[in-house]
């Protein structure tokens, strides 16, 4: 089997891999495999972005990468570095049920952006966005911007320990907030379509 047949390279915001273009997909991930584990310290942050390099694969392919590195690794993979969300049903099947955590708050100006579920371990700041195909829930103050089902699923929904967004997007729903409502403390509350519209109700009953 080619040495050089898996090269992890570090990025600023996580990890390239990339792949060889010869080998079998089957000996591919046997490679990959005994790299991942032989290679733990690249693997080292709580939160990273995976991009991969140097061969078509296809979205099942790569979910099956993914699920190798969190098998053999203690690390959460924050979003898969893709120019853009696929938009493929195929791709939402294969990912819905992945849900990835980000550890710290969200900042003004920063995107984070998911094929599954999203959980927030801290706040989204006022000028934060969270995009996700699947549910968004903050153990935090969501302050920002969140759009939950973002492929068009209305059974999806936003939950936050403390929900005073500028807006809420679910599927093809919107609703938006008057600034200067950040400080409201409510209690923990969840957002979901009910009756053709977004609808906000406690978690504590």
């Amino acid at each position: 089997m080619k040495e050089n047949s898996i090269i992890f390279k570090g990025k600023n915001n996580g990890i390239q891999i990339i792949l060889d273009n010869k080998m079998s997909f089957n000996e591919l991930k046997t490679a990959f495999e005994n790299k991942i584990k032989s290679a733990k310290n690249f693997f080292k942050d709580a939160d990273l972005s995976i991009s991969f390099k140097g061969r078509e694969i296809n979205e099942l392919e790569e979910k099956e990468l993914i699920d190798i590195i969190s098998k053999n690794t203690s690390i959460n993979v924050s979003f898969l570095n893709n120019n853009e969300l696929k938009t493929s049903e195929k791709v939402f099947n294969a990912l819905k049920n992945i849900t990835v955590f980000h550890k710290g708050s969200i900042r003004n100006g920063q995107s984070l952006k998911d094929n599954g579920s999203i959980v927030i371990i801290g706040d989204v700041n006022p000028g934060g966005e969270i995009i996700a195909r699947g549910n968004i829930i903050i153990l935090g103050s969501l302050k920002g911007i969140a759009h939950a089902g973002c492929d068009g699923n209305a059974d999806c929904f936003i939950a936050a320990f403390n929900l005073c967004p500028m807006q809420l997007r679910i599927a093809d729903f919107i609703t938006y907030f008057s600034d200067g409502n950040f400080n409201k403390a409510n209690g923990a509350e969840i957002a979901r379509i009910k009756n053709g519209q977004i609808f906000i109700e406690s978690l504590i009953h």
